[in-house]
């Protein structure tokens, strides 16, 4: 997890976004783009779908009072299995995930059984939890009442849920995610003579007349009553309706095409990225697949047209954004420098490519280059540098950097040999076919030399590493030993190093199995962390798809849609911009 710089972000993730399980990985992905920017998230879930309905059916069935504590209590187990499917999604990506319910947050409601109004809640345990994890899942739709017997907060109860959470912990917004990205003056489903238009603020009381149902009405008068503001969005989507004490005239939206993505391999991480963008074909378009062996099995189904073993090939189509997961240098500096002198934004995970390439890039183009898959996995690194750069001078960058090593050393320190320690972590996905880069420290140096050109804006290829070798003779006499990457500034100078010792530090001898933790000191003393699963698929693949959702908004704020066919000079239209600056990871 991030150390909390930022107020929390409030997602309340309704029936209407999560209409079936395959919509979860859009939450996560939503819950990533505010973990990335260091700030601490609390999901209100409702059940997925029609499951309520489902629920109410049954309660039906039984000859029992509307009153009836059970009753409340089976209606309500909709939203615990979506908050306990949620979490486990952001599990496997990596993410520190935390489900309270409400006798956890000791939650209190009054009113009437089925639709009673939020009075208290231990907002010092709520904080406590939020400190500690990445994201805390509450079911939104079940409180307690004075005898701690379940009370429900009425068909909706999830929006005035968010509402009052949201206001008890002073968080920096309350987005309240629909199917839709906004308030309209009409339904933008219906068809009419005149199109739908959004508005971008409409006060508290306009929405309620205006959004026909889209937000429960208790829970819009709730956040009249304590003036606090509520954001209407969708998933993934820059566009949303701001409703508080105001109203924005409405406009009518532009039109948004599917981008149009390019992947450069398809292994572990490509092969998970393009699983995750099958998901999505509203928003994405894959046109070509780079691969060395077109006939070598993949765990995801890859339409044979797309593939394709000619670079050049990557090209055509006019792809607005190319993602490169090989492992290789060459051919990724090769199209890092063709994309980018087309104005086709990159996506990389390839940390050994980076290191060897920043210093080289053109800095003309205008498209974007993003790589924060390249260092810590799940764990966002490079914005927890980029952030503490902001607030002042960095001391000193301290951290584990790669999670197969990590595996690796905690095998070893559990009586496992070198040998059956690496076979283990190959078994878990973790590790490559060969593993030496991990072993030698020349990936966790790669990456070191990345946080170097971030933190002090020292060119990778002028830092010189020492790097201590995992081998055959490492052991742990004093304890587990962790692979500790430094970066220290002395003078004019940045001393580097990559050490097996033990971790003194709590949150590097806290982590586990492919764990990766970082600590950034600022000269004034103040400290920024974070932690997370440093590799595998599923956590690597999510912070390419955050990278890929910012680019995404980019395009949805100010990219025209494309002529049909264009060269590489015409690029410039496509993106609609007239200056050209090399957007180095910009976020």
């Amino acid at each position: 997890m991030t150390s909390p710089a930022l107020k929390p972000i409030v997602l309340k993730l309704g029936s209407s976004a999560l209409r079936s399980p395959a919509d979860l990985p859009k939450a996560l992905t939503e819950i990533m783009r505010w973990r990335k920017e260091g700030a601490p998230v609390l999901a209100v879930v409702s059940a997925i779908g029609e499951e309520t309905d489902t629920l109410v059916t049954e309660a039906a069935s039984f000859q029992v009072s509307d009153n009836s504590a059970h009753r409340a209590q089976l209606i309500s187990l909709g939203e615990a299995r979506t908050a306990a499917r949620l979490a486990l999604i952001c599990e496997q990506a990596g993410l520190e995930a935390a489900v309270l319910d409400a006798a956890a947050l000791d939650w209190r409601a009054s009113g009437p059984r089925n639709d009673a109004t939020p009075i208290s809640v231990d907002v010092d345990r709520l904080s406590c939890a939020l400190a500690a994890h990445d994201v805390v899942i509450i079911p939104g739709f079940a409180a307690l009442d004075e005898a701690g017997d379940p009370v429900l907060l009425g068909r909706g109860g999830c929006d005035l849920a968010a509402i009052f959470l949201g206001a008890q912990i002073g968080a920096a917004d309350v987005r309240l995610i629909k199917d839709v990205d906004g308030v309209y003056d009409h339904d933008p489903a219906c068809p009419t003579e005149e199109p739908a238009r959004r508005f971008s603020a409409v006060s508290w009381a306009q929405a309620r007349e205006v959004s026909e149902g889209l937000v429960q009405d208790k829970a819009l008068a709730y956040a009249r009553d304590i003036a606090q503001p509520i954001t209407l969005a969708a998933f993934a989507r820059e566009a949303a309706t701001r409703i508080g004490d105001r109203t924005r005239r409405p406009v009518t939206p532009g039109r948004h095409r599917p981008l149009r993505i390019a992947l450069a391999g398809c292994g572990v991480v490509g092969g998970g990225v393009l699983h995750r963008l099958n998901q999505e074909p509203d928003r994405f378009c894959v046109t070509r697949i780079l691969v060395t062996d077109k006939t070598k099995p993949r765990s995801t189904i890859v339409p044979s047209a797309l593939l394709t073993a000619d670079l050049n090939d990557l090209f055509q189509d006019a792809p607005d954004v190319i993602i490169e997961t090989t492992t290789g240098t060459q051919t990724a500096e090769r199209i890092f420098r063709t994309a980018l002198g087309e104005d086709i934004s990159i996506i990389t995970a390839n940390k050994q490519a980076v290191a060897a390439a920043l210093p080289k890039l053109n800095a003309s183009s205008q498209a974007q280059f993003r790589y924060a898959a390249c260092v810590g996995g799940g764990a966002p690194m490079i914005e927890t540098v980029r952030a503490a750069r902001h607030e002042g001078e960095i001391a000193s960058v301290e951290g584990v950097l790669t999670g197969t090593a990590n595996f690796v050393l905690d095998q070893i320190a559990s009586g496992e040999p070198l040998t059956t320690a690496v076979k283990a972590a190959q078994r878990a996905g973790l590790a490559e076919a060969d593993p030496s880069d991990d072993l030698t420290g020349r990936d966790a140096a790669a990456k070191l030399r990345i946080l170097a050109f971030e933190a002090f804006g020292v060119s990778p290829d002028a830092l010189e590493i020492e790097a201590e070798p995992v081998t055959d003779g490492t052991t742990a006499k004093s304890g587990t030993l962790r692979q500790i990457a430094r970066l220290q500034r002395q003078d004019d100078r940045i001393l580097a190093s990559i050490r097996l010792e033990p971790a003194s530090d709590p949150l590097f001898a806290d982590l586990h199995g492919a764990q990766c933790a970082l600590k950034v000191a600022l000269a004034d003393g103040r400290t920024r962390t974070t932690r997370g699963l440093g590799a595998g698929r599923w956590p690597t693949t999510e912070s390419v798809l955050a990278d890929l959702g910012d680019i995404a908004r980019w395009f949805e704020q100010g990219c025209p849609e494309p002529p049909a066919k264009h060269s590489p000079q015409d690029r410039r239209t496509v993106t609609g911009r007239e200056t050209s600056t090399a957007r180095f990871g910009s976020f």
